[in-house]
Formats: C-alpha cells, sequence, structure tokens
C-alpha cells in the first residue's frame, strides 16, 4: 500500500475510533460505524448487487477490526502495512 494511502486510512481508523469513545452519546460504536463506512473505504469495483451483499459484510468486519485496532493502540503507522 502506498505510504499517503496507508496513513490516510490509518488517520481516518484513528477519528472513527474518536467517535466510537463517545457510542454511549451518539450510538455509533465501531460494529455500527464500520458498517457505515466500509462501502465507502473498501468499495466493490464490480456493480453486481449479489456480490456487493456478499462482501459487504466481510468488508464490515475487516474495517470493525481496524477501528477496534486503533482505538486500543495495537494499530500504528509503522505496523502491518507494506510500503509498495
Amino acid at each position: 500500500m502506498p505510504p499517503a494511502n496507508k496513513e490516510t486510512l490509518l488517520y481516518i481508523c484513528q477519528f472513527l475510533a474518536d467517535v466510537g469513545r463517545y457510542s454511549g452519546i451518539n450510538q455509533m460504536d465501531n460494529a455500527n460505524l464500520a458498517m457505515v463506512m466500509a462501502p465507502n473505504l473498501l468499495r466493490d469495483p464490480s456493480s453486481d448487487a449479489e456480490m456487493f451483499a456478499r462482501n459487504s459484510e466481510n468488508e464490515a468486519r475487516a474495517i470493525q477490526l481496524i477501528i477496534t485496532m486503533c482505538s486500543d493502540g495495537s494499530l500504528r503507522s509503522d505496523q502491518y502495512f507494506e510500503d509498495a
């Protein structure tokens, strides 16, 4: 992943983790945030509705994992992503 893309993804996910910290007020926990944001962050190039439906749950789980890892401090910019 190119460094600019990596830093942007981590910045967005850190922001979402910050939003999730207020889930008692805004009712947007990491799962809800991931469900809303995953289609924007991990867009499937296919226009097939069936494929979109099959992939959406896995995409949301992946984004939820990244948000959770950002919120507990286990994901930093120098980890997990190789530079292109």
